[in-house]
């Protein structure tokens, strides 16, 4: 007993000495003498109370009998008391005294120091019946507990009650992050519990008594209590249980989350924004500033205006003494339009013996027609020229038209073949009268063509130069070639076709200026009626259109067919290989009379053919006719059935004045459509509003069939826009 005082009386007067050094005045230290760091209210004042009311041991002795009877004659009141406060199953309950009080004085127990031994401490989850007295080691010197653990913290437990307890602590992190601060783990560890320790003490603190059941006899009521204490404890235990259980989220885990929330919501709006961005582009019109580049429109001083006429078919071989000496076939007609007042006619080559001078009615040889500038009136010279050539002879027959060009330094020929019973001749014409040297390039099917005497052609003044393709290319079904000169020259194809010794028609084919991305040829027969009487004929006289691209690369061409009224066939499609010659055939148009178009993505150079049995037989070659704008005179030679289509490419009809021979008419040409006119032979039609329009002059009778495109009639007299 004296040991118990003298440990009270030393912890109270170190708790003391600690209030006096926090500072505290004298009605402030008891309270402070018993509040510890945990937060244990009253438990060290109800210690003292207890201790001094108790006058004798025998007082808790003779309770500790009574209550070991009372637990002898109905076992469950004590033991099923001590399981229902918390104790572990599998702790040791001792019976007699010890067990007794324990069951006694549940409730009276101010914490677990000041206790006098032999009486039951239940706090927390544990029970203590030993009878032994504490020593001054098992008592806290400072009066409370550690932070966050229960008051009887120093009483001997068993190894389910450190179980038991270990499931209601929180457990510490095994490890920190390397970026964590000494704040952040403070605010990581789990907060006491604030329905434990603290909230007992301060239930003992309220009892006057200090809740030392000794001075009172046990009566029935705190038998009934007893359960009831020992009830709420069990909940209060398994709340603590269920918060321990329930993972708890760190605050450096939550700003995580925040930033990984915020960063994707800031993501979906930076989206958002680019999307509206994008669809702004798009749907909204954007602000655009138009200036139109500084130009200068000017009007040429009228030149002299220059047309080239080919001449009759060419041919080697015709002399037996010299089979390299070059031959002309027949007679052509020449046929000039426009201003043709004062017109100097220029024979190129030497005139045979015997045979009459060239005139602007007929020529035997290639004849340039020059005109002055201006008329006489002053405005610029308006000129046109065309020929064409009739051959009745067993080994050469046909029809041949060629318009008269103007000369050129580059210019392209398509047509020829060199093919069993096909000959090909390349003209070229040098009106001047300075010497030229001309180069040739010559595609087939198969590519360029590399050959000894296709370049360095020296041309005298006044003269002309064949060259035979069958000596650069034998067995070639097609030709392209491109002409180059150091001077102005005029270049035609001379080909001529024979079956064996019956000849199956001639022609001459007018060159190109350059290589277009559109190409049109108004007036086009397609499957002739004779062609379809001879049905064994029609794959070798089939209708086809012959391409070239000079180009790097590939080309996609579209072929476009128009009938009069406009009304579209089915379009053709084709790949062009580069620097090959291609023929696509018109085989699944309905046979009649077309507008062809050619549409590519890059320029190309093309020509069509069709032929004629009937039964004789003959072909042509339909080379493209350029746009012409304002009026143009177009020169029509004798010839079978001449007529004059005039295409519209537009996509609007147009109409278009004729005068022929002093009558004038209109004539409507629907959008894409042409117009067909009849017109004598050896005559000159005037078409005035052509706006953008392509006309061609087309012949077709027994065993002859022709044509050929009109150029303008003053090219260099043409106004101009000049771009600076």
């Amino acid at each position: 007993m004296a040991d118990r005082t003298w440990n009270r009386e030393w912890r109270l007067e170190g708790e003391a000495a600690e209030a006096a050094a926090a500072g505290l005045s004298e009605s402030e230290r008891p309270r402070a003498a018993v509040r510890g760091e945990g937060g244990g209210a009253a438990e060290a004042a109800g210690a003292a109370e207890a201790a001094e009311a108790r006058t004798s041991e025998d007082v808790g002795a003779a309770g500790a009998a009574d209550t070991g009877s009372a637990e002898a004659a109905e076992p469950s009141a004590g033991a099923d008391e001590a399981a229902v406060i918390g104790t572990d199953a599998d702790a040791p309950v001792e019976s007699g005294g010890a067990a007794g009080a324990a069951e006694a004085e549940p409730a009276s127990e101010p914490g677990p120091d000041g206790q006098e031994p032999g009486d039951e401490r239940v706090v927390g989850d544990a029970v203590d019946a030993e009878g032994d007295e504490p020593s001054p080691d098992d008592v806290d010197p400072a009066g409370a507990s550690a932070p966050g653990e229960p008051d009887d913290a120093d009483a001997p437990r068993s190894d389910a009650d450190e179980e038991e307890r270990a499931a209601d602590e929180p457990v510490a992190p095994a490890f920190a992050f390397a970026s964590g601060t000494a704040s952040e783990a403070e605010e990581d560890a789990p907060e006491p519990d604030p329905e434990g320790d603290d909230a007992d003490a301060g239930a003992d603190a309220d009892d006057p008594t200090g809740g030392d059941s000794s001075e009172a006899e046990p009566d029935a009521s705190d038998d009934v209590a007893a359960p009831a204490d020992a009830s709420a404890s069990a909940v209060e235990r398994e709340a603590r249980a269920a918060r321990a259980r329930t993972p708890k989220t760190s605050p450096r885990s939550a700003r995580l989350t925040g930033r990984i929330v915020a960063r994707s919501f800031a993501g979906v709006v930076a989206l958002a924004v680019v999307g509206a961005t994008v669809w702004a582009t798009e749907a909204l019109p954007l602000p655009s500033l138009l200036h139109a580049p500084a130009s200068v429109a000017i009007a040429p001083v009228p030149g002299v205006q220059e047309r080239v006429c080919p001449g009759p078919l060419a041919r080697l071989g015709l002399d037996a003494k010299d089979p390299t000496r070059t031959s002309t076939v027949g007679t052509v007609s020449v046929q000039l339009g426009g201003d043709a007042q004062g017109v100097q006619l220029n024979p190129v080559g030497q005139l045979p013996a015997g045979q009459p001078a060239p005139s602007d009615t007929q020529s035997i040889l290639p004849v340039q027609f020059v005109t002055t500038p201006v008329t006489s009136t002053g405005t610029p010279t308006a000129f046109d020229a065309a020929q064409t050539a009739e051959l009745t002879r067993g080994d050469a027959l046909g029809f041949a038209a060629t318009t008269c060009r103007p000369s050129a330094v580059e210019q392209w020929l398509v047509g020829g073949s060199t093919s069993l019973g096909n000959s090909t001749l390349v003209e070229l014409i040098n009106p001047s009268a300075n010497p030229v040297t001309a180069d040739l390039e010559v595609y087939t099917n198969e590519g360029r063509v590399r050959a000894p005497g296709l370049t360095g052609i020296e041309i005298p003044a006044k003269a002309r130069q064949l060259v035979r393709l069958a000596g650069a290319a034998p067995s070639a079904t097609g030709f392209a070639v491109r002409v180059t000169a150091t001077g102005a020259i005029s270049a035609t194809l001379h080909e001529m076709h024979a079956d064996r010794a019956t000849s199956t028609g001639i022609e001459i084919v007018g060159a190109l200026d350059a290589p277009s991305t559109r190409l049109a040829m108004p007036g086009v027969p397609v499957g002739s009626a004779g062609v379809q009487e001879h049905d064994d004929e029609i794959s070798e006289h089939a209708t086809f259109v012959r391409l070239f691209a000079p180009g790097e690369a590939s080309v996609e061409a579209t072929l476009r067919l128009f009938a009069a009224d406009g009304t579209e066939q089915t379009p053709i499609r084709a790949t062009l290989a580069p620097q090959t010659v291609t023929e696509v055939p018109l085989s699944t148009v309905a046979p009649g009379t077309y507008t062809v178009v050619v549409e590519s993505s890059a320029p190309v150079v093309a020509a069509t053919r069709s032929y004629v049995v009937s039964p004789e037989v003959d072909f042509a070659w339909y080379t493209p006719s350029p746009r012409l704008t304002g009026s143009a005179h177009v020169a029509v030679p004798a010839g079978p059935t001449p007529r004059v289509a005039i295409g519209n490419p537009r996509d609007e009809e147009i109409t278009v004045r004729a005068t022929l021979a002093s009558e004038e008419r209109s004539v409507t040409i629907p959008a894409h459509g042409f117009a067909s006119m009849d017109a004598p032979g050896s005559s000159v039609v005037m078409l005035d509003g052509l706006d953008g329009s392509v006309v061609a002059v087309s012949y077709a009778g027994k065993g002859q069939l022709s044509g050929f495109p009109v150029l303008p009639d003053s090219p260099l007299a043409t106004d101009m826009t000049v771009y600076r």
